[in-house]
């Protein structure tokens, strides 16, 4: 599930909510370039982030409902640029 929310005419707030483990993704996005804090593994995120060259990713602590989208972010976003993320 997706919420969006506007912030200003340039920054969008996008929140997805991982059920299965009752935990949240918030993805902020100004242009080309996204802040993503504790990814899931959500298609929706890879939808959202279409268009966008860099992705910055914050963990807030390392449970695993928090980090579980980060090895699932790189591959999509690095197949899909051609490039390879360190």
């Amino acid at each position: 599930m997706k919420k969006v929310i506007r912030l200003s005419d340039k920054i969008l707030v996008n929140s997805y909510c991982f059920e299965l483990m009752d935990s949240r993704t918030y993805m902020l996005r100004e242009g080309t370039k996204a802040l993503v804090i504790d990814p899931c593994e959500d298609e929706q995120l890879i939808e959202d982030l279409q268009g966008v060259s860099r992705i910055t990713v914050i963990l807030t602590h390392e449970h695993y409902d928090h980090i579980s989208g980060v090895n699932f972010l790189k591959e999509k976003f690095e197949k899909r640029n051609n490039e390879r993320i360190l």
